[in-house]
């Protein structure tokens, strides 16, 4: 069974850890920190743990949080390129020809390729980061075989809607919070959804 309630709830079960994640979360750098913490309730939860973690070995968090968001640049790196590629080809055309046609035929096919792999990347990434921080070898987060089994199956795909449609929300009420609203929504969103889908990650 999926733990959505537990995943939902799981941030607000400690308010002094919830307001440490959050203070990290807000400073450059410092909050691959709480990257590395958001991994850590992955695997505590697919151990079917939900209390919160406790903040401890800052540097292996650290570490963890850096490579997480390589793992998910290099996710992103096709569609980014793709992206580059069909705009400065809608450029370049457009200053040569200033036809609008002619830009939309060369460049349009490559942005949509582009925006394809994004979305694809977006669904999968998360299962990326979970399968890393069951074991934290960086190979882990691009274990293909593995990954895209679990990713393209009914139930991640479930807790995947979910989270978005929870993350949307989340975003638009925090985002009236000046200046750390976003941070905030960072910390809690990750938590939450790295929960699930190690909750879920034995399971599919």
């Amino acid at each position: 069974m999926t733990k959505y309630g537990e995943a939902f709830k799981r941030p607000f079960t400690d308010v002094v850890k919830l307001l440490i994640g959050i203070l990290l979360s807000i400073v450059p750098i410092v909050n691959f920190i709480s990257s590395g913490y958001q991994l850590e309730c992955a695997k505590t939860a697919n151990k079917n743990k939900f209390k919160l973690p406790d903040w401890k070995n800052w540097g292996n968090l650290f570490v963890r949080g850096l490579l997480a968001m390589i793992i998910g640049i290099i996710y992103m790196l096709p569609a980014l390129i793709l992206f580059t590629i069909g705009i400065g080809t809608a450029f370049l055309t457009g200053f040569f020809t200033e036809d609008v046609f002619s830009m939309i035929a060369t460049s349009g096919p490559v942005i949509l390729s582009g925006l394809v792999l994004l979305i694809i990347a977006a669904y999968i990434s998360p299962m990326a980061l979970t399968n890393y921080a069951m074991t934290y070898k960086f190979s882990a987060g691009f274990d293909f075989k593995k990954i895209f089994k679990k990713s393209f199956t009914g139930k991640y795909s479930l807790a995947w809607l979910f989270v978005i449609i929870y993350a949307f929300i989340v975003s638009y009420i925090l985002g009236f919070i000046p200046y750390v609203g976003s941070a905030i929504a960072s910390f809690i969103l990750g938590v939450t959804m790295l929960t699930l889908f190690g909750s879920i990650y034995s399971k599919v």
